[in-house]
């Protein structure tokens, strides 16, 4: 069992609320369905024990990303969205990451980088 499966041992069927937004409200059980889908893709795709960054506000999103992201034996790297396209350059080609989850407003931030 890892850390975001213990988060969820209790919960993972649970209809109430984890996330409420102002414009939306997803239960546990919607998370966790979620963190499974990401973590699978992330598994097949990149495998396990990388870095895999998130470049994304706080957000449903990022939750999802990040908690999939340690699901699937990945670590995640959290970039600053206040980060210049040279500051995520350089996160990424230190850390070697090879995969970033991004909210579509940032994807211009990392258009162009090798191997990304």
């Amino acid at each position: 069992m890892n850390f975001i499966e213990y988060l969820f041992e209790k919960s993972r069927h649970s209809s109430s609320p984890l996330v409420v937004t102002d414009t939306e409200s997803i239960s546990h059980a919607d998370i966790w369905k979620r963190v499974l889908e990401i973590s699978g893709w992330i598994e097949e795709n990149a495998g396990g024990s990388e870095r895999i960054g998130i470049l994304a506000e706080n957000s449903p999103f990022f939750i999802q990303s990040y908690a999939a992201i340690i699901h699937s034996g990945n670590t995640a790297v959290v970039i600053d969205t206040k980060s210049s396209p040279a500051d995520i350059l350089n996160i990424i080609s230190r850390c070697r990451i090879r995969t970033v989850f991004l909210d579509r407003k940032y994807g211009s931030r990392v258009t162009g980088i090798p191997g990304v």
